[in-house]
C-alpha cells in the first residue's frame, strides 16, 4: 500500500526532507559537493510538484549552475550528473539504512526523486552485512510513521513504483526442490567453484566442533589521491565506494569499513591498497592501484584502469575486483602461499579448495578433502566450505556411486544456502549439477543468483560461460567475453573451460595467446594434455596433438573406452565433445568413424 492512500501530501514532502537532510549530512555526501547541489534541487523541484515536467536543459542550468547558452542536445553533463547521483545513492543505500524505512532513488530517464523501501527502490543491490544506521555525523531526525508503506509517491498522482522480479522458474521451491533425475553425468572432475560468501561477522557458534574465529583478511582502502578540484575528488570518492562495495560480494577479502561495522573496530589490517587519480583529456582518467602486503611493506600487486567519467564507475572496475576479491586473486594466492603447503584449515582451506577446483596441482587434494570435513564457526564461511563439500562429493562419485553423491551433493548445497541465503557458493553447485544433467531451466535460475550474488569470481564465471550458449542463459555472450578475458595462468582446468569456450566462438585470437607444450611429458594433468591437443589441432600441428592425445588418453586408464567416454571426465558438455572430437578428425589426430 502507498502512503498516498493513508496520508496528505505532507507526509511525502516531510518524508522526502528529512530523508535528504540525512543524506547530505553524511560523510558521504559531505565529500561531494556537486552531488549533494544536485540532489538537493532536484529534491526542491520534486517538492514544488516540478518533478515529472524537468528538462536536461533546466537541471543544467538551475541545479548544475552552467550558462544560459547550455546546448542540452549536444552536451549529456546533466543526464551524467544524473546518473552519478543514482549510482552514489545506491551506493550509499547499500551501506547504510535510511533514517525511517523509505530510500530515496531516481528512476533511470527520470529526473523526479521518489520514496520507496529498499527492496523495491534498489532490487539489484545484493546487501552483505546489515547495513548500519548514521550516527552523530548525520542529522537525527525521527522516521516518518509509514512502516507499513512500500512505496511513496510525489503528490497524490505519483505512479506506483515497479519491483524488478526476478521470477524463477517452475521447477525451483523450496529445500529439495531441485532433487534431479539420476541421470548418467555427462562430465567432470575438472569442474565447479564455489563462489562468494560475505563480510565476516566474527565468533559467530555453528555448533560443536565448529572452527571458531576463522576470517579472512583484512584489507584498507586509502583515500584515493587526486587533483583538489571538486569534480576529481567526487570521481575518486565513487572509485573508494565501487571498490568496497565490489569487495564486499566477495568472501575472499574483508575491507576495514565492513569489519568495523561488524565488531566496533579494532582489526588487524593485513593489506593496504593505494590509489592515484590522474585525469587523461576531457572525460578521460587514469586509475593506478597498489596493493602492500602490511607485513613487509612489499608492493604485491600493480594495475592501471582507464576511467570515463561519463560511465558509470562500477563496471569499469570489475576486472580490478576480479583480481582483488576472487579467492585465486592477488590476496588469496599470497595467503595460500603464505602457511604449510601440506596442511589447510579455516579460510587457507576454501582457498586450497578453490586451487584444486581450478586445477593448481600443486595442492593436494586429499589435504583439502580432510579440511572440508572441519565445521566453520563463521556462517558465510562455514556456507562455502558446505559448498565445497558438495563439489567434492558429486567428483568423487562420477564414475561410483553417482546417484548417491548427487543426492548428497545438492543436499550440502542446499544446506549452504540456509546457512546464508545471500551467499552464492550454494546457487553454483546447484547451477553445476542441474547443468551437467542438462537441465537447463534450473541451472539457469541458479546460476543467474550466483552472479547476481557475486559477479566478480573468475571461477565462476568460466565454469557458467561454459553452459550458456548450449542451455540458453540469459546474458550468456556477455559472460563468454568476460570469461575469454580472463586469466587463468597455471590453473589447468579454468584453461581448459577457457579453450573450450574459444573454439566454441572460433576466437583464434584467445587460442594462439595459449601456446601448448612442446612435448606432452611436461605436464601431468588431463586437463592440460587435452588442451594441448586441441590446440595443437587447431593450429595444425598434427603431431604435437597426437601426442598430447596419446598422453591424455593413457592418464584415463580405460582401455577399450570410446574416444567420447574418454573425454566425459573432463569435459562437461556433449556438445562441447562433439566439437572436440569433430576437429581432432578433421585434423587427422583421430582417425575412427
Amino acid at each position: 500500500m502507498d502512503m498516498h492512500d493513508l496520508s496528505d501530501d505532507r507526509s511525502f514532502d516531510a518524508a522526502l526532507r528529512r530523508e535528504m537532510e540525512y543524506l547530505l549530512a553524511s560523510s558521504m555526501f559531505r565529500k561531494s559537493p556537486k552531488l549533494s547541489q544536485l540532489l538537493a534541487y532536484l529534491v526542491g523541484a520534486t517538492l514544488r510538484g516540478e518533478g515529472e515536467t524537468l528538462k536536461s536543459y533546466t537541471v543544467a542550468v538551475d541545479g548544475l549552475g552552467r550558462a544560459a547558452d547550455f546546448d542540452a542536445q549536444a552536451d549529456s553533463y546533466p543526464r551524467v550528473q544524473v546518473m552519478r547521483l543514482r549510482n552514489f545513492l545506491s551506493s550509499f543505500y547499500a551501506r547504510y539504512e535510511p533514517v525511517g524505512e523509505l530510500c530515496i532513488y531516481i528512476l533511470p530517464g527520470s529526473y523526479r526523486v521518489r520514496l520507496a523501501k529498499f527492496s523495491i527502490a534498489y532490487p539489484d543491490i545484493v546487501v552483505r552485512n546489515a547495513r548500519r544506521r548514521l550516527g552523530s555525523s548525520a542529522v537525527e531526525v525521527d522516521a516518518v510513521a509509514v512502516a507499513e508503506s512500500g512505496a511513496v509517491g510525489a503528490k497524490a498522482d505519483h505512479d506506483e513504483p515497479v519491483a524488478i522480479a526476478k521470477a524463477a522458474p517452475s521447477v525451483v521451491g523450496g529445500r529439495n526442490s531441485f532433487k534431479l533425475p539420476q541421470a548418467v553425468l555427462w562430465g567432470g572432475a575438472a569442474a565447479a567453484a564455489l563462489v562468494a560468501a560475505v563480510l565476516f561477522v566474527p565468533k559467530f557458534g555453528n555448533g560443536e566442533g565448529a572452527l571458531q574465529g576463522v576470517h579472512a583478511p583484512v584489507l584498507r582502502i586509502s583515500d584515493i589521491s587526486t587533483a583538489a578540484d571538486p569534480l576529481s575528488r567526487e570521481i575518486a570518492t565513487e572509485i573508494e565506494h565501487a571498490l568496497e562495495n565490489g569487495i564486499a560480494q566477495g568472501w575472499a577479502v574483508n575491507t576495514l569499513g565492513s569489519v568495523e561495522g561488524n565488531d566496533g573496530g579494532g582489526a588487524r589490517v593485513d593489506y593496504r591498497l593505494d590509489a592515484n587519480l590522474t585525469r587523461l583529456g576531457s572525460d578521460g582518467r587514469q586509475l593506478l592501484m597498489e596493493m602492500i602486503d602490511k607485513s613487509d611493506g612489499r608492493i604485491i600487486w600493480s594495475e592501471s584502469y582507464p576511467i570515463d567519467d561519463s560511465k558509470p564507475i562500477q563496471p569499469q572496475l570489475h576486472q580490478a575486483l576480479v583480481q582483488i576479491t576472487t579467492p585465486l586473486g592477488v590476496i588469496g594466492r599470497r595467503e595460500l602461499a603464505s602457511g604449510d603447503a601440506q596442511k589447510y584449515s579455516g579460510y587457507r582451506c576454501l582457498v586450497a579448495a578453490q586451487a584444486v577446483i581450478a586445477g593448481k596441482t600443486f595442492v593436494s587434494a586429499e589435504n583439502v578433502k580432510q579440511c572440508l570435513d572441519q565445521p566453520l564457526g563463521n556462517p558465510q564461511l562455514e556456507a562455502v566450505r558446505l559448498s565445497s563439500a558438495a563439489m567434492r562429493s558429486v567428483q568423487e562419485g562420477l564414475f561410483n556411486s553417482q546417484s548417491l553423491a548427487i543426492a548428497n551433493g545438492e543436499d550440502l548445497a542446499e544446506r549452504a544456502i540456509e546457512t546464508y541465503p545471500d551467499e552464492a557458493s550454494g546457487h553454483f553447485a546447484l547451477a553445476w549439477m542441474n547443468y551437467i544433467q542438462n537441465s537447463c531451466a534450473a541451472g539457469n535460475y541458479h546460476a543467474a543468483e550466483a552472479l547476481r550474488y557475486n559477479p566478480y569470481d573468475r571461477t565462476a564465471t568460466v565454469y557458467l560461460a561454459s553452459f550458456a550458449e548450449d542451455c540458453a542463459l540469459p546474458g550468456g555472450p556477455e559472460l563468454v567475453e568476460r570469461a575469454l578475458a580472463s586469466r587463468v595462468d597455471g590453473q589447468s582446468s579454468l584453461g581448459l573451460a577457457i579453450v573450450n569456450l574459444a573454439l566454441k566462438s572460433g576466437r583464434s585470437d584467445i587460442l594462439g595467446s595459449v601456446s601448448p607444450r612442446r612435448s606432452a611429458s611436461v605436464s601431468a594433468d588431463s586437463d592440460s594434455l587435452l588442451s594441448d591437443a586441441i590446440i595443437a589441432a587447431y593450429f595444425g600441428n598434427a603431431a604435437l596433438s597426437r601426442q598430447s592425445w596419446a598422453a591424455f588418453v593413457k592418464l584415463q586408464r580405460r582401455p577399450g573406452a570410446t574416444p567420447d567416454e574418454l573425454l566425459q571426465k573432463t569435459v562437461f558438455s556433449k556438445a562441447n565433445r562433439v566439437r572436440i572430437l569433430s576437429l581432432l578428425r578433421e585434423k587427422a589426430v583421430l582417425s575412427d568413424a
